[in-house]
């Protein structure tokens, strides 16, 4: 009996530890500077794009593409995006573009 408790105790602090080690310790804003010297930030939780032709865009959340090959975000600050076989891109907040009006700007 008493290593059938220990046993739980051991994977129950595992079960723990490995939670613990999947949550980022602090949430990064990913940037970019173009040719110009201009820096491009999405919002923290969010994406930055860049195109064939250099022009950025960014996302308030997560995102993914769709069958057309189109990126859908969630419109929620660092929300999160579902790929549903049935009912396809589902966000948090509802989904948009990447916009150029999303992404924040350092001078």
């Amino acid at each position: 009996m008493a290593t059938m408790r220990t046993f739980q105790r051991i994977l129950l602090g595992s079960l723990l530890a490995l939670a613990t080690l999947a949550q980022p310790a602090f949430a990064q804003q990913v940037c970019d500077k173009d040719m110009y010297g201009k820096v491009f930030c999405a919002p923290l939780g969010g994406v930055l794009e860049k195109d064939a032709f250099g022009q950025y865009a960014c996302s308030p959340g997560k995102c993914a593409r769709d069958d057309r090959g189109r990126l859908l975000c969630s419109a929620r600050e660092g929300g999160a995006v579902v790929i549903d076989p049935f009912k396809g891109i589902q966000c948090v907040g509802g989904c948009v573009q990447p916009d150029l009006k999303y992404c924040q700007t350092v001078q």
